[in-house]
């Protein structure tokens, strides 16, 4: 009996066969658009949404804390409030570590590359880099933002970027205006 009679008769497949079916790669068209994915580390993420995820995640962990302390105080627990906190932080991390992962497809690179968000300052790179034009390697570019989104990034980066203003600015000016008391009674003017 030959090797193929045999194959013919046994209605058993060879298990270490390579699979017989077409893969087919379609292209993904320049115009295209894809799915924004926010907890999937597959995809792509432009910098706005980048941004108004990882605001949006920053004031939700705030939250979360603020929630723990009272929670913890009043129910005297300090245990509790303790693990809520850790379990909303390493959520942040893992979170903005998706985010990254989609950041840096969206520029064609590795999510390897996500890794740079921990480093201070140089996780600013995800925001300056702009998105490849059209699709990449990782999918289809991400969809246009919207005018209401973009609005509220920026009206959330004024808020932050006023409210560091004011925190440096008002104990300044406190001061100076201390020492103009202390002169003005010390010189009796």
């Amino acid at each position: 009996m030959s090797a193929e009679s045999n194959a013919a008769v046994s209605p058993v497949a060879n298990p270490y066969a390579p699979p017989q079916a077409e893969v087919l790669d379609a292209p993904v068209a320049d115009d295209a658009v894809g799915v924004v994915r926010p907890f999937s580390p597959r995809g792509r993420i432009g910098r706005v949404r980048y941004l108004a995820y990882g605001i949006g995640a920053t004031l939700l962990v705030g939250l979360i804390g603020a929630l723990a302390g009272f929670l913890s105080a009043a129910m005297g627990m300090p245990m509790l409030g303790g693990i809520l906190i850790v379990v909303g932080y390493v959520g942040f991390v893992v979170f903005h570590a998706i985010l990254a992962i989609q950041r840096s497809h969206d520029f064609d690179q590795s999510g390897w590359l996500a890794l740079l968000a921990f480093v201070p300052l140089a996780n600013l790179a995800f925001l300056l880099i702009p998105g490849s034009r059209g699709s990449n390697r990782f999918g289809p570019k991400p969809p246009p933002n919207g005018k209401a989104g973009t609005f509220a990034v920026v009206a959330l980066l004024a808020v932050f970027v006023v409210g560091i203003l004011a925190a440096i600015a008002i104990p300044a000016y406190n001061d100076y205006l201390h020492r103009a008391r202390a002169v003005k009674v010390q010189g009796g003017l």
